[in-house]
């Protein structure tokens, strides 16, 4: 079989939410599914043979969870954040929100999705006898707009609301991981190569598939904190492909 790959923590294993349960509200075609939080590769991920999928980690169900303090240290500070983005990821999983800047890496907010009631007008035409009288008289037909009747309905959308972070969250960033299989972190020292493509930036992880991010909002914005970002000497191990 596959090599087992170092873990980022010493005790590898599985986070477990909801006996491995999660029913997202973050996307209308998920239903319920099981969700692992990979050790190596900070995402959520459906396992395969109970291994993960990307990096073939072997889940353990009976080894401890980390705590939050491991997560902590292991996500660092959160810097700033880089821009709202839309990532290629595997189907169900959310694939719209923010993306972060973190002293030791990249964190991927997910948009929330909120259900709002609007009260909308709707409009009905006359009876069938007035529709008929206006084909004889085009005049009536002018009328019929105003002879109908009106009523309130009430309509259920559903809206994004993006998650502003800042700073002073960095504290709430271990536990927003562990409750929500839509996020994930990218660890600074997991990554290989940081290559962009006209509106598109790749990202080649030791032990995981490429990571595809698009920005979705103010591109320009995006890309020169990405340039900064890949610059700096923080990420000089990275090789960048411009």
């Amino acid at each position: 079989g596959s090599e087992r790959v170092r873990p980022l923590f010493p005790n590898p294993c599985a986070m477990q939410v909801s006996g491995l349960t999660w029913k997202s509200k973050l996307q209308d075609s998920l239903t319920a599914m099981s969700y692992l939080l990979c050790h190596e590769c900070l995402s959520w991920v459906e396992p395969r043979d109970d291994r993960c999928p990307d990096c073939l980690l072997m889940f353990e169900y009976d080894s401890r969870d980390p705590s939050i303090h491991d997560l902590r240290v292991a996500i660092g500070d959160l810097v700033r954040r880089l821009g709202e983005v839309k990532v290629r990821r595997r189907r169900s999983l959310p694939d719209l929100g923010m993306l972060y800047e973190t002293t030791n890496g990249l964190f991927f907010v997910p948009h929330d999705i909120e259900t709002i009631s609007q009260t909308v007008e709707s409009h009905s035409s006359g009876s069938i006898a007035w529709t008929i009288a206006a084909m004889a008289w085009y005049p009536l037909l002018l009328l019929l707009p105003f002879i109908g009747s009106r009523t309130l309905k009430t309509k259920d959308l559903r809206v994004r609301r993006p998650r502003f972070l800042s700073p002073k969250d960095s504290e709430q960033l271990p536990m927003m991981l562990m409750d929500s299989p839509g996020m994930f972190f990218v660890a600074r020292p997991s990554i290989k190569l940081v290559g962009r493509r006209w509106n598109q930036w790749s990202i080649l992880r030791q032990h995981a598939p490429v990571l595809k991010i698009k920005p979705f909002t103010n591109p320009d914005s995006f890309h020169e904190r990405m340039q900064q970002l890949v610059g700096s000497e923080a990420w000089r191990h990275v090789m960048v492909d411009r």
